[in-house]
């Protein structure tokens, strides 16, 4: 019996293509396993288990193709002038949430899932609360340089 575990389903997909699993909602990925046909192909009884198995990891992969593709981070624009409310702890959130990310895409287990979408939240809060200082800097300079 070959008993198969979820690092080598990840790494079956494609070798050269990795899925950026954060830019995904839980429920965007619910949405789309909810949009599956989880019964197998043909009668349980008439199915072996490598039958099964492909069948189940077809779906599986209906759902990991969904997923975008992960890019260089470096290739892009110039954050900096993009985002000018990024400052250190918005850096550093969004240090950790994609430290939590690529341990995620190294070892997609549950308990990494979990991690990485805690601090995703934990990144959306510090995000917000850097716009809005970000907009009081700007709505308090109005105020005191009307002519600006």
């Amino acid at each position: 019996l070959n008993v198969i575990n979820i690092e080598q389903v990840h790494s079956n997909e494609t070798d050269d293509v990795r899925r950026n699993w954060s830019k995904m909602d839980l429920k965007d990925i619910l949405e789309i396993s909810n949009n599956i046909d989880w019964h197998f192909s043909k009668s349980p009884e008439l199915i072996n288990v490598e039958e099964m198995w492909e069948d189940m990891h077809s779906k599986l992969l209906k759902i990991t193709d969904s997923i975008p593709e992960s890019f260089d981070q470096h290739s892009g624009s110039n954050d900096q002038k993009s985002t000018p409310w990024l400052n250190s702890s918005l850096k550093r959130a969004i240090r950790s949430k994609n430290k939590l990310w690529g341990i995620f895409n190294a070892s997609p287990t549950m308990e990494n899932l979990n991690a990485a979408l805690m601090k995703q939240g934990e990144l959306d809060a510090v995000e917000l609360k850097a716009k809005l200082k970000y907009e009081k800097l700007i709505t308090n300079d109005l105020k005191h340089n009307s002519k600006a």
